[in-house]
């Protein structure tokens, strides 16, 4: 039953229970970590509560960040003990589908059914073959899609239905080897994890040093304590006003759009030699309103509220290429900026602008124009409507 986005008059008890306990459990995460992003595990949260959704596909999340920045940390270990959690420390191309059902052997589908996975080193596939890259990308599509019938040999292969989470930790690295599965329909959406002041971080963890094991369980049993009670209810699930679906709608479609891949020669200047078309906004078009709805739900309210639509724009902007996403979001959409000064902000070198500045020209997004201040960049006039629309400024 979908429930309008009219906030009632008085949170509910069992809002008022839920946004206690968060609470307690953002406290007790500050007390021990340096400047935790809270939302990253907000974000994976609600796609945990999207598996226990029968009417609805699977999240899958890609948690980028570099070696150390607390995806693993904060964003899985946490998530152990919550119902149907299973930790996977490999990837093979035999992991998915053995064949040997109903055995010790039987593959990843088979022994989850319907389940949350989690992948604390996703980054392992890149030690693979490309042949053994393609082929997990394959039946991870097919996981995905909620059926597979493998086919490989075994007499005891049998066909394979249920839906499965997928959150999975990785390094920036991802990004260059998982983008041939975008022409096929790439199922992630991302989370970045950024890298915070070195010596802070350092501090914090010298503070757990002896009390690691501690904190680990105390964060698992505040998981699961805030997950299960008071109990989600899946029969009220708020649907977003029409302005908050267009909203929706305008950022599915920016994310598809920036996160084409364009395809360079691979000699010479590298000049650009083709553009594919970017993907159909059918699956982040279900997966950003889908992230909302879920995070309202998991805070047991019955409607969508700011930090609702939060979430959406966070996925959004996380799942565009790191570099574009930085140079995108420093154009103003109604001004457009000087050259020297978008490189002072962004902190990056001119051939690395250049490059990305002459892919975003290519896919319609941005212009280069002259003026009294010398080169300048600016949004197209769609791709600024399309912004405007999925980013308002407050």
């Amino acid at each position: 039953m979908a429930l309008t986005t009219s906030p009632t008059l008085a949170p509910s008890p069992s809002e008022l229970i839920s946004a206690a306990k968060w609470q307690s459990t953002v406290d007790y995460i500050n007390r021990w970590h340096y400047r935790p992003d809270i939302q990253s595990l907000d974000i994976i949260l609600s796609a945990i509560t999207g598996q226990f959704d029968p009417n609805s596909q699977p999240i899958w999340l890609f948690l980028i960040g570099p070696s150390g920045s607390g995806k693993t940390s904060l964003g899985l270990t946490p998530l152990i003990n919550l119902p149907n959690v299973h930790e996977v420390s490999t990837l093979t191309p035999h992991t998915w589908f053995s064949g040997y059902i109903g055995s010790k052997n039987a593959g990843l589908a088979a022994r989850v059914g319907s389940g949350i996975v989690t992948f604390p080193d996703f980054t392992c596939i890149l030690s693979l073959r490309d042949e053994s890259r393609h082929e997990i990308a394959g039946h991870m599509r097919l996981i995905f899609d909620g059926h597979a019938s493998p086919e490989n040999g075994a007499v005891t292969a049998e066909p394979w239905t249920g839906k499965i989470t997928v959150i999975a930790a990785v390094t920036p690295a991802i990004e260059k080897y998982w983008s041939f599965t975008r022409d096929m329909g790439d199922r992630f959406i991302n989370v970045r994890w950024d890298r915070l002041h070195g010596p802070s971080v350092a501090k914090a963890s010298r503070g757990q040093q002896g009390n690691e094991l501690v904190i680990r369980s105390t964060m698992q049993a505040n998981m699961v304590d805030f997950f299960t009670s008071p109990r989600i209810n899946y029969s009220h699930i708020p649907e977003p006003s029409e302005s908050q679906g267009n909203q929706l709608d305008n950022m599915a479609e920016i994310t598809c759009i920036l996160r084409t891949q364009v395809t360079r020669e691979a000699n010479g200047n590298r000049e650009i030699r083709d553009i594919p078309q970017s993907e159909g906004t059918g699956r982040v078009g279900r997966s950003l309103p889908a992230m909302v709805r879920y995070h309202a739900i998991l805070h047991r309210r019955d409607y969508i509220n700011d930090s609702d639509i939060n979430v959406a724009r966070r996925l959004s902007i996380d799942s565009i290429p790191y570099t574009r996403s930085k140079i995108i979001s420093a154009i103003p959409p109604d001004e457009g900026i000087a050259a020297d000064s978008l490189l002072e902000l962004i902190q990056i070198n001119p051939s690395t602008l250049k490059w990305n500045i002459e892919e975003l020209m290519a896919l319609g997004v941005v212009r280069e124009v002259t003026n009294l201040v010398g080169k300048c960049y600016e949004m197209t006039s769609s791709f600024k409507e399309m912004w405007k629309v999925a980013f308002p400024i407050a």
